[in-house]
């Protein structure tokens, strides 16, 4: 059998339907041709109707599972051994000459990739009357799918190229398949109706109505913005998505780019129609956002007028929007549901524009609008609103600006710490007692669990005496070989800060245990920009008995522990500052990480609180008390000499005695941040 052309029809329970559309194609006056037919697992004796018929041209396969219509097409263009592929829906009914006109017709137009037909509603005897020639369906396909799809013919070699439909668009691969062979090359109709087309109750396009204009939605986008970059020309700079995100905008871009790239002045004047369309649909009623709303239709006008597709003066042009937007920034509330990336795209464009002399105040105004768009935006994100990370790069470009660079640098810090949302425990150690390895297992094994979290632990001594009691994936130990009978532990919380990978970081000591509760809380104050450090318990630091330590290295109850709140005492009072607590990675150490001028054991815990406060970076406690597991006191946990006791005491009350400046000066003279 000489095969031309492969008809390929999926069937997915059609038994009312199915027989009329087999044989309408058997019927064809062209003859050569194979008919593979996909049943996508029908269960209503669908495969029994088109088992009965035994023509040797169909070539019938079953899915053994329902994989929808256009994974279907693409198992049968697979297996496809003609020349042209022709699409049949099992609902359609194909006129007897369809294969014939639309073969002879590609056979004849060597430069047309694929054809379609126009068609008659079986409902109502009405031809549809579709656009036919390729440059009004370029222009058609800017606003939906123009071609009925069950009509199409098309080359086998360029489908293939393609990879067929794009199966992630589950009810509009479709419309996506004729985009992107619009864009590949010629694509036409023949408007004679060679497709009797059937409208019923249980089409994709009834049922599914709303995700398919979802998928229609995100293919017009796709589709405008390849149009625009493709006919744009190297005159004019790359359309970027946030320009079309107007539909009516995208279209009228697309326009324009097209009219000035042809010299078409029809087209042009086509445009401009829609363009005052455009403006008498502004007003404070439109959304304030990029898609389908005031900033979209911004940001094109934008995009035109910097590229003088169209006239005027942008001062002049955007007045009206710049209105709305001054007065819905007045009212903006904290809780509203904000398109940050819009706004912020759409002051900074207009921020960076020259305004001419007799604009300045206008332009300034702009400015001191912006700042207020910036406080605006820091209150959201510590109320920890929903954002998307294309706001980073505009608030840097904000930062470049120096419009409120304090402002800028602090959002900027507050989005990274959010961005990431790892988090790191470091724990320096030194072995000096089978209690504090002991200790030190549980609270890996208790940080470990925590979700979203990795471990570094630092061993420094003469030979390594701590190892792993398990293979953890987000657990890492180093040893470094240290022979200084001082452990100097803030030079190693330094170094394990700098390598830390997550935003927020937990400095822990080998022998606190704290509810995951408190530790989530105080993690989150830092992420929303509440605070710089975080104590993950309110000060009450209780230090638990050697066999209340056992007990719990046993049972990890937290509830055990509570109870024991009643009865113990605290050893460092109701404020405490020392065995756990949390920080803000980039900006602690930026403002000097730990001090290393604390040499082994001493007031550190304090110092770091009190430069905190001295320079003027917010510090949180959440509510809950830490535990402390019993280990003996040794050498680790006091001063290794009366020098070193005296130098650092003086440590703390050198930093505490100086004012924010001398503090900022000091800080930068610290040897390990000049050479970190």
């Amino acid at each position: 059998m000489n095969v031309l052309v492969s008809v390929i029809m999926p069937v997915y329970n059609m038994t009312e339907f199915v027989g009329e559309a087999i044989e309408s194609i058997l019927q064809q006056t062209f003859s050569d041709f194979e008919f593979i037919i996909i049943d996508d697992a029908s269960d209503d004796g669908t495969d029994s109707v088109v088992r009965s018929y035994t023509d040797e041209r169909i070539v019938l396969v079953r899915n053994d599972s329902n994989i929808g219509n256009y994974a279907s097409r693409n198992k049968g263009m697979q297996q496809a051994r003609g020349k042209y592929i022709a699409i049949m829906d099992a609902d359609d009914i194909a006129m007897p000459e369809r294969l014939a006109k639309q073969f002879d017709y590609l056979e004849a137009h060597l430069d047309v990739l694929a054809v379609g037909t126009d068609c008659v509603f079986i409902s109502n005897g009405q031809q549809k009357k579709v656009v036919g020639s390729y440059q009004d369906i370029l222009f058609a396909l800017l606003d939906n799918n123009c071609f009925i799809h069950p009509s199409l013919m098309i080359r086998v070699d360029v489908l293939r190229q393609l990879n067929g439909y794009d199966e992630r668009y589950y009810y509009s691969a479709d419309y996506d398949l004729v985009c992107r062979l619009a864009l590949r090359g010629k694509i036409e109709n023949l408007t004679e109706p060679l497709i009797l087309y059937r409208w019923h109750s249980s089409q994709i396009s009834v049922l599914k109505r709303n995700e398919q204009k979802g998928h229609a939605d995100d293919i017009r986008l796709k589709y405008q913005l390849s149009f625009a970059n493709y006919y744009k020309g190297g005159n004019l700079p790359m359309v970027e998505e946030a320009d079309f995100l107007y539909p009516d905008m995208g279209r009228l871009i697309c326009l324009y780019i097209y009219a000035n790239k042809v010299g078409d002045a029809k087209l042009e004047q086509e445009a401009g129609i829609l363009l005052d369309k455009i403006f008498e649909d502004v007003s404070m009623e439109m959304p304030v956002r990029l898609k389908n709303g005031l900033l979209g239709v911004g940001c094109g006008l934008i995009y035109l007028l910097r590229n003088h597709l169209v006239a005027g003066e942008e001062d002049d042009v955007l007045s009206e929007i710049d209105a709305c937007l001054f007065s819905a920034l007045i009212y903006m509330e904290d809780e509203m549901e904000v398109d940050w990336y819009g706004w912020l795209r759409y002051f900074r464009l207009r921020i960076s524009y020259d305004h001419p002399a007799d604009w300045q105040v206008y332009g300034i105004t702009f400015r001191q609008h912006g700042v207020y768009l910036l406080d605006c935006l820091m209150r959201g994100l510590r109320k920890g609103m929903d954002w998307d990370k294309r706001i980073i790069s505009e608030v840097e470009l904000f930062h470049q600006m120096k419009l409120c660079p304090t402002k800028t640098a602090q959002i900027l810090s507050l989005l990274t710490s959010i961005d990431n949302d790892r988090l790191s425990f470091v724990i320096p150690i030194r072995v000096d007692s089978a209690e504090r390895e002991r200790n030190l297992d549980v609270v890996v094994d208790l940080l470990s669990e925590m979700e979203g979290v990795d471990v570094s632990i630092l061993e420094g001594d003469k030979q390594p005496l701590y190892r792993l009691k398990k293979a953890y994936e987000n657990v890492k130990y180093r040893f470094v070989e240290d022979r200084d009978p001082v452990f100097h532990r803030t030079k190693y919380l330094n170094w394990l800060l700098r390598d830390a990978q997550g935003a927020v970081v937990g400095v822990w000591d080998t022998d606190v245990a704290i509810t995951y509760g408190q530790i989530s809380d105080a993690v989150k104050a830092i992420r929303t920009g509440w605070a710089v450090m975080s104590f993950p318990y309110d000060g009450h630091f209780y230090t638990l008995s050697p066999k209340d330590s056992d007990l719990f290295v046993q049972d990890r109850s937290f509830e055990r522990l509570d109870e024991l709140v009643k009865t113990s005492h605290l050893a460092h009072g109701p404020h405490s500052v020392g065995g756990a607590f949390l920080v803000n990675r980039k900006l602690y150490l930026q403002y000097g990480g730990e001090n290393e001028n604390f040499y082994g054991w001493g007031p550190e815990d304090a110092e770091r609180v009190k430069r905190m406060e001295i320079l003027g970076l917010s510090v949180y406690r959440t509510k809950g008390p830490l535990f402390h597991l019993y280990h003996p006191r040794k050498e680790n946990s006091w001063y290794g000499s009366a020098d070193i006791e005296l130098r650092n005491r003086r440590e703390f009350l050198t930093v505490c005695s100086m004012t924010h400046d001398e503090l900022q000066r000091y800080v930068r003279s610290w040897h390990w941040i000049l050479h970190k």
